[in-house]
């Protein structure tokens, strides 16, 4: 977004990632938008990583269980909801979903993808 909006060039190994600048404009068009969100946090060494679908966050973080929270339902995420069928079909795209993200960025799939 910033490289977007100073007119330059994304490096080449940033052909993943996309500016925000297009829905800060008056045509905002959020149409060709993506709607899932991966966001990561952590160390070179220990990374978590979220995917955000709809209003539910999964979460992979290394040596644990994934955790999926409903943030309609418990916007303070005290409730996984991982085990539960009413959420398997989002949790298989939320990996379906990381697994793309880390073949684009040439990452091997771990923390509970595959």
């Amino acid at each position: 977004t910033i490289l977007d909006a100073a007119n330059l060039e994304p490096m080449p190994d940033m052909s993943y990632a996309h500016s925000l600048l297009p829905l800060c404009g008056e045509s905002r068009s959020a149409a060709q938008w993506r709607d899932t969100l991966i966001a990561e946090s952590g160390s070179k060494n220990q990374v978590s990583r979220s995917v955000h679908i709809d209003n539910c966050k999964a979460i992979f973080e290394p040596g644990s269980d994934v955790q999926v929270f409903d943030l309609d339902r418990d916007p303070h995420e005290l409730e996984n909801v991982a085990e539960s069928p009413d959420y398997a079909g989002l949790l298989q795209r939320a990996r379906t979903e990381l697994a793309e993200y880390m073949a684009m960025i040439d990452m091997a799939p771990s923390i509970g993808v595959n």
